[in-house]
């Protein structure tokens, strides 16, 4: 509490005292005039209980005018105050409210996210890095899309940020192990996550998914949805290798079935691309 308030405060609490104080002394007084008139009184007690009223009578208007002095002695102090407060600059700052810039709109994030896609240029990395890295999904997306621009050095960055959601490190792994033709850190990365017994299931299964399906499945529609990238020419058999790595790392019946599951159908990829290679 500053000064001025307090200054205000305290008058009103001995503003208080003092009216308090005058009226408990009336009212005893009264009240020692009430236990003597049980007695008869006689003519010169009459003249003096008569003259002691009076004077209680006097004493009690002089309290209250000085009560009323006194109240409106703070009144004009609090308006002097208020007077004082509205000219002073701190006060006035203390009086704005704190408010946080407002974040970029989801539809302008989209648009340049769109944008940088249809550039493709190196100079966007950075900031979608920044994004994927505070969970801007769209972003992460991106990162994928272009990890040929860079050996996908962003988007391992990403993927081993501690600000990253346990669901989108997730999408980051499957990224990783769909786009691992452009990154040549992203087979080791995949391996130590078989080789530790401490690696969430979720992220074992996203592994395997993304070895078994080659490129990135766009789900990142903006209204002008751009040009993607064309991804790197898969490399089939190392994919059929990691995933039989995979398989004999797990120690998961079922996901040792799934790992199955995905190396059949990479298989069946596999056959389907060799006419249009050839």
């Amino acid at each position: 509490m500053s000064a001025k308030p307090a200054a205000a405060f305290a008058a009103g609490l001995w503003i208080g005292a003092v009216v308090g104080a005058a009226i408990v002394a009336f009212y005893l007084r009264v009240w020692e005039t009430t236990r003597r008139e049980e007695a008869p009184p006689t003519s010169a007690e009459r003249v003096a209980r008569d003259e002691e009223v009076r004077s209680l009578r006097r004493e009690q208007a002089q309290l209250a005018a000085e009560a009323q002095a006194l109240k409106q002695t703070v009144a004009e102090l609090n308006s002097r105050l208020e007077g004082a407060s509205a000219t002073d600059p701190l006060q006035q700052i203390r009086r704005v409210p704190f408010r946080t810039p407002a974040p970029p709109s989801v539809e302008s994030s989209d648009a340049w996210i769109a944008q940088a896609l249809t550039n493709g240029d190196l100079q966007s990395l950075p900031r979608l890095e920044e994004l994927a890295s505070r969970n801007n999904e769209a972003a992460l997306e991106a990162l994928a899309l272009m990890s040929d621009r860079d050996n996908g050095a962003a988007l391992t960055r990403v993927w081993n940020a501690s600000s990253l959601s346990f669901a989108n490190k997730v999408k980051a792994t499957r990224y990783l192990a769909g786009t691992l033709e452009s990154n040549p850190h992203a087979v080791e990365i995949l391996q130590s996550l078989f080789g530790s017994s401490a690696t969430d299931l979720r992220l074992l299964y996203a592994a395997a998914d993304g070895a078994a399906k080659p490129g990135v499945d766009a789900t990142f529609n903006p209204n002008a949805s751009p040009p993607l990238p064309a991804p790197p020419q898969p490399n089939f058999d190392l994919r059929v290798q990691l995933l039989d790595e995979f398989a004999a790392s797990a120690t998961d019946q079922h996901l040792r079935d799934h790992i199955d599951q995905d190396r059949d159908a990479l298989l069946s990829r596999w056959v389907q691309a060799e006419p249009a290679a050839q």
